[in-house]
């Protein structure tokens, strides 16, 4: 498989990019039409977003195509990452709330920095480095050294440090304690701890880490999303939302992973053909 995204790389770093974007598109749309089981779990997921947002299900069909079309988008953009650099971001980035995460820092005790598999959280991290902050990003391992290899020299390379989900979760807390960022998603929990959140309005098991963290530390939460929007990148930062120290344990873990969940629900709701999670997120 690693030979396999070798090739893709290769082509991307090669072809044009409108011919690249076409190889792209025509794979999401092979993927579409040949993996009904991952279908039909996107699909479900958007129907409940679509349910609690007030909008039409008559969208369902369109969001669930676009949203294999924005996956072929965020695998060629990975792809693309050993071109990005700063000349990039100034062409094709904006920020919007960076004096958000700046606040964030100024209580010296670290930034978690909470986000979901929306748009492309992996060119999050990638900007944000190239913004100039030191961040941490906890990954999902893949299959085979040589496919860890792979993706986590592209983060690396861009000033990315990254911890593999389960392992070495104690340079996570060096990291806050010298106040640095470290990025973790929350819409959906690869494995304990859990925590049970109402999530559009649907009971859902989701991770408990960034709020165990952010209560642990007395870290602020910043929720951030990269999405695209007219073939632009914005990359989005919210208002700190601190632990509450009235609170202590479990209460103070839910109470703040409560008040994190809306943003979440906030720019799934705005960008639901960017939300790409394949999985049962409410079956769980």
């Amino acid at each position: 498989m690693w030979l396999l995204y070798h090739f893709f790389a290769f082509l991307v770093l090669h072809l044009p990019k409108r011919a690249s974007l076409s190889l792209a598109r025509y794979s999401a749309l092979y993927q579409y039409w040949t993996t009904p089981v991952l279908k039909r779990r996107l699909r479900t997921n958007l129907s409940q977003v679509l349910r609690e947002t007030g909008r039409s299900q008559t969208e369902l069909e369109g969001l669930v195509r676009e949203g294999y079309l924005n996956f072929g988008r965020y695998l060629h953009e990975l792809y693309f990452v050993p071109r990005i650099d700063q000349n990039f971001l100034k062409l094709h980035l904006e920020v919007r709330g960076r004096e958000n995460l700046d606040q964030a820092f100024q209580q010296g005790r670290g930034v978690i920095s909470l986000t979901a598999h929306l748009g492309n959280w992996e060119l999050a991290g990638i900007f944000t480095a190239l913004l100039g902050y030191p961040i941490t990003v906890v990954a999902l391992p893949h299959q085979g050294q040589m496919m860890n290899h792979f993706f986590l020299q592209r983060r690396k390379a861009k000033g990315v440090k990254v911890v593999l989900l389960g392992k070495q979760t104690k340079r996570l807390i060096t990291a806050l304690r010298q106040n640095e960022l470290v990025a973790l998603l929350g819409d959906r929990a690869f494995g304990p701890p859990y925590l049970s959140l109402k999530f559009f309005g649907k009971t859902a098991l989701l991770p408990a880490g960034p709020a165990q963290l952010a209560v642990k530390l007395g870290s602020p939460i910043v929720p951030g999303f990269l999405v695209r929007e007219n073939e632009k990148y914005i990359l989005f930062f919210e208002p700190p939302i601190y632990p509450d120290l009235k609170k202590d344990g479990l209460d103070a873990v839910n109470d703040l992973a409560e008040r994190a969940i809306v943003y979440l629900e906030k720019y799934i709701g705005a960008y639901p053909s960017q939300w790409l999670v394949f999985n049962d997120i409410w079956k769980q």
